[in-house]
C-alpha cells in the first residue's frame, strides 16, 4: 500500500465500513504518523505499537518466522494483550 492522501482515505473508508474494535499499527520512523493520524481523526480505535516491543513479545512467543503473515498475527495479539493507548490526531507516535 502506498502512504498518500487518496489510498490513506481509502483505507479509512474500508476501515469505517468494517467498524473494527482495534486497528494495531507499528511505528516505521514517522510514515505511520499520516494513516495514524486519519484513522484516529476518523475515531477508528487505532494504536501505534513500539517496534522494539513487538519484537520482544513475538521473541518471549517463541515466534522467529518473519513473514508479513505472521508479523500480522504478532501485532494483532500484541495490542490485544499489552493495550497501548490510543493514538490521538497530532499526537504522533
Amino acid at each position: 500500500m502506498t502512504n498518500d492522501e487518496p489510498k490513506i482515505a481509502e483505507t479509512v473508508k474500508l476501515l469505517q465500513a468494517v467498524q473494527p474494535t482495534l486497528i494495531a499499527l507499528e511505528a516505521t520512523g514517522g510514515l505511520d504518523v499520516p494513516l495514524a493520524g486519519a484513522l484516529a481523526a476518523a475515531a477508528l480505535p487505532v494504536v501505534v505499537t513500539n517496534r522494539r516491543q513487538v519484537r520482544d513479545f513475538a521473541r518471549a512467543m517463541e515466534q522467529w518466522a518473519n513473514t508479513d503473515r505472521l508479523d500480522t498475527q504478532i501485532l494483532l495479539r500484541f495490542a490485544e494483550a499489552i493495550r497501548p493507548p490510543m493514538s490521538r490526531p497530532g499526537a504522533g507516535s
